[in-house]
């Protein structure tokens, strides 16, 4: 039998200051038994591929909320899907045009301000989540889904219900509401639960969150590990840590894995 690890980033496997310095240790340990770590993030693919490219992970991602399943080539077998670089990309959500299209129709409807990444230039986005210019140049590189803020706070709800309405899927992430095309991280997590078991037969998985949007990915997985936040309800077989961000990741890891 083998083990998958699915981990948000933001909030879970990096801290307030997009560092993972504190999980390397647990992330070599699993490295050493073959363990593979997914990343399942609302971070666009330019985002994750930096921290990637830092751990040496060279395992299937998934980004946007669940919108792009990213997959090394010759990873799996007999898989189709549109090759972009060195990945083969299983496509979930709606492509970030078309997206945007759709939430203007969306801020006409409702009569109040949606304003988006896309609407945004690269030293607002900085300012607003604290990421370095260079980051923030990543972060405006999105293909799936739209970090947005909504003008009057009142209207949330409302943007919501209508977008529902017409097919996005809404979730309130860590810092923004996010809009995309109806994907999310469950669905993308169930999509690569099935390539592993092709790969490795009998697979248990785990997964790691932190905000709403990462309860989809919670509600796919075996062990569903939720990184210290109160305020989400209680799913089935759900840990709780008591520690946050990558302290809470090692922990999570450790509760179900520390007998090996």
């Amino acid at each position: 039998m083998a083990w998958v690890v699915f981990t948000d980033l933001d909030g879970t496997l990096l801290d307030s200051n997009y560092s993972f310095e504190v999980a390397l240790d647990t992330l070599s340990w699993l490295e050493s038994r073959d363990i593979p770590v997914v990343f399942c993030s609302s971070k666009t693919r330019a985002e994750i591929e930096v921290i990637r490219r830092k751990l040496n992970n060279n395992h299937p991602f998934i980004s946007e909320n669940g919108g792009g399943v990213f997959i090394p080539l010759g990873y799996f077998n007999n898989i189709r899907g549109r090759i972009v670089n060195s990945y083969l990309v299983i496509e979930l959500g709606v492509r970030y045009e078309k997206l945007r299209e759709m939430i203007k129709k969306l801020e006409r409807s409702v009569g109040c301000t949606i304003t988006g990444f896309g609407d945004l230039d690269v030293e607002q986005i900085a300012s607003l989540t604290g990421l370095g210019v260079e980051e923030a140049v990543l972060a405006k590189k999105r293909e799936y889904d739209e970090p947005v803020i909504v003008e009057p706070s009142e209207c949330v709800e409302k943007v919501i219900e209508e977008a529902r309405a017409m097919g996005l899927y809404v979730v309130r992430g860590g810092r923004f509401l996010h809009i995309n095309g109806n994907s999310d991280k469950g669905k993308a997590v169930e999509t690569l639960k099935k390539l592993y078991r092709q790969k490795f037969g009998e697979i248990k998985t785990i997964g790691l969150g932190d905000a709403p949007n990462d309860i989809p990915l919670l509600k796919s997985v075996d062990y569903p590990i939720m990184v210290r936040n109160v305020d989400i309800p209680d799913l089935p077989n759900l840990i709780r840590t008591s520690s946050s961000g990558p302290h809470g990741f090692c922990e999570g890891i450790m509760k179900v894995l520390g007998g090996m």
